[in-house]
């Protein structure tokens, strides 16, 4: 289990080999951060508008925990649970991304200090009952000795990180997994712990500096990354380095007092709406939008009839789309609900040229059906397709009844079919000619 559950470096792992470690008690050997979640092209396509690549890694990871996503090649997203989702306000929407990040298990802080802060996670080969999911679980535990502190913040009143840092030393003294156990604080006698790249030791509980280097910057990454990026916290910089944070609606949040948190003083007094001339434009076939400028039900409703083309951090450009237009027919939707749903949400009344596209699709929609894979079924007389659909699953399968001796079904449904009638006392003819 020490060796095949665990992603180590191909490297370090070649060289215990060779010096014949491998079984040695003390061995401890570095563990790779995950690889990110996209492929290569979609990050250097999505990390602009997404503020970077350790952000949109986040974004991904948050809709993966809140089942939008579903993870593969390629990413599938769940309809229904978008749409359910895009339907709540802003600030509804704001409470249930962070309350998927207070609990998620597939995205820790760590990672990014693995990939960019000069330090490395070890697993000692030795502790073979130790494996990720006990690390997983660590750093859950981790996030929330985090939150919990600073959920007992203050609202609204800015907290300088030093003066926070001080008293979190000793509630937080360790940044390995002896800090479960019940001897004592020894980074050789954890199952993983963290060690600096530049001087190869592990990090010791005792000295600041290097207390600073692991849960200091994974505390300020937190606040710096997932709560400013949810709006939760406001950051105040020095030469650059984040040193004093005032948080908005996290410990409402945090403690669950709230369904939804207020907004923040500053955004709740910022007059959000924006010349329709800035926020959208339109020609014949296309619609360009401000992406923060309108609100995520506007960018559904233009997912449901357009294709987005190009996506930058200062503009949407979502062209028209039959295809885009008939899937949101097949699932439902109407013309009527596409056209109120632009009077509802979008701040500029539907053009003319982008209406009349849309009823022509609307108009043609139904007219032709293709289908694939079919099998006719043809009875013996005018009753007994009556009789077949009181006695077996028949009626709702049938695509079409072409007459009352002729019904077409899938042709998956033809031995489930076939089986249903040959217990019911029925023998069906099966041929492939017709």
């Amino acid at each position: 289990r020490g060796l095949s559950e665990w992603d180590y470096d191909p490297h370090e792992l070649a060289q215990a080999k060779s010096n014949r470690k491998l079984a040695s008690y003390d061995t401890a050997i570095a563990v790779l951060p995950p690889a990110r979640s996209l492929p290569d092209e979609a990050i250097e396509r999505l990390a602009p508008v997404a503020g970077g690549d350790a952000r949109l890694e986040f974004i991904y990871s948050l809709l993966v925990a809140g089942g939008v996503l579903q993870p593969g090649s390629p990413v599938t997203i769940i309809s229904e649970v978008k749409e359910r989702f895009l339907r709540r306000s802003e600030l509804a929407q704001r409470a249930i991304l962070a309350q998927i990040y207070f609990r998620m298990m597939n995205w820790s802080t760590l990672w990014e200090l693995l990939r960019k802060d000069g330090l490395q996670l070890c697993h000692m080969l030795s502790h073979h009952h130790v494996g990720p999911e006990d690390l997983h679980n660590d750093l859950v535990l981790f996030r929330h000795v985090a939150l919990r502190s600073l959920a007992s913040l203050p609202d609204g009143e800015w907290t300088a990180l030093g003066d926070l840092f001080r008293p979190m030393r000793a509630v937080w003294p360790q940044f390995d997994h002896s800090a479960w156990q019940d001897y004592g604080p020894s980074s050789w006698t954890a199952s993983w712990f963290l060690r600096s790249t530049k001087s190869g030791r592990p990090l010791h509980p005792g000295e600041a500096g290097d207390w600073d280097l692991a849960q200091g910057r994974f505390i300020r990454r937190i606040i710096t990354g997932p709560l400013h990026w949810l709006g939760l916290a406001d950051l105040c910089f020095k030469d650059g380095r984040p040193v004093a944070a005032r948080f908005h609606g996290l410990a409402d949040l945090y403690w669950d007092r709230v369904e939804i948190a207020d907004a923040p003083p500053t955004v709740a007094a910022k007059t959000l709406s924006v010349p329709a001339e800035d926020a959208i434009a339109t020609d014949d076939h296309t619609i360009t939008v401000s992406p923060s400028a309108i609100s995520p039900q506007a960018h559904e409703l233009l997912n449901r009839m357009a294709r987005l083309e190009t996506a930058t951090a200062e503009r949407f450009v979502y062209c028209l789309d039959s295809q885009s237009a008939y899937e949101s027919f097949e699932t439902g939707g109407a013309l009527s609900e596409l056209l109120h749903g632009w009077e509802a949400t979008l701040p500029i009344p539907m053009p003319e040229t982008i209406r009349d596209q849309l009823s022509r699709w609307w108009d043609a929609y139904g007219q032709v059906r293709i289908y694939e894979d079919l099998t006719v079924i043809e009875f013996g007389d005018d009753y007994a397709l009556q009789e077949m659909k009181a006695v077996t699953p028949l009626e709702k399968l049938i695509i079409a009844e072409v007459s009352p001796r002729l019904v077409i079904i899938p042709k998956e449904s033809v031995a489930p079919l076939t089986e249903t009638l040959e217990r019911a006392g029925y023998t069906p003819k099966r041929t492939d000619e017709v």
